[in-house]
């Protein structure tokens, strides 16, 4: 394929990529929760006991605990995303998205978008997708099972986007 060509996809989101984007979202939210726990119970060990070896059995404990809570909040955005997704007609679209050198263009349903490569906010590799961000928690989830030719689209991304904005794994 010629890499000045546009490229054109068909995008169908599942409830579990809509599940894994809002994680990526999260990601750094859920990092400080767990770290904000580990210290909340260390710090009740430490001025609960007089004893400082229960502050050193404290730690693993609180490793565990904390990773336990945040095991939960996973499971619990698992479990609201999904219910979200169910609900919303429009996520559950066929999308089509078009990479040209002007830029993205984007259809789902009887809607479209048109934005300039400039206006991009950034993209990322998520692992299983490509996320164009047009701003911080908007982006178009691209689940790399949908498209064809991954390289043709990661050349046109590294082409257009400026590399500061550009967050891919390759």
């Amino acid at each position: 394929m010629d890499d000045r060509q546009p490229y054109e996809a068909t995008v169908n989101l599942t409830a579990e990529d809509f599940r894994k984007y809002t994680l990526y979202q999260s990601k750094a939210q859920l990092v400080g929760l767990f770290a904000f726990y580990v210290c909340l119970i260390v710090i009740a060990v430490h001025f609960g006991s007089e004893d400082k070896m229960n502050v050193l059995f404290a730690i693993p404990v609180a490793v565990l605990v904390a990773g336990g809570l945040v095991w939960y909040q996973v499971w619990r955005i698992g479990q609201r995303v999904r219910k979200i997704f169910n609900g919303d007609r429009v996520l559950q679209l066929k999308q089509k998205i078009r990479l040209t050198e002007e830029g993205i263009h984007h259809e789902t349903g009887a809607s479209s978008l048109d934005a300039k490569w400039d206006e991009i906010y950034k993209v990322a590799d998520s692992g299983p997708s490509i996320l164009i961000y047009m701003a911080k928690n908007k982006a178009f989830v691209l689940p790399k099972r949908d498209l064809a030719d991954l390289e043709v689209v990661l050349d046109l991304l590294k082409r257009h986007v400026p590399a500061p904005r550009l967050k891919l794994r390759r």
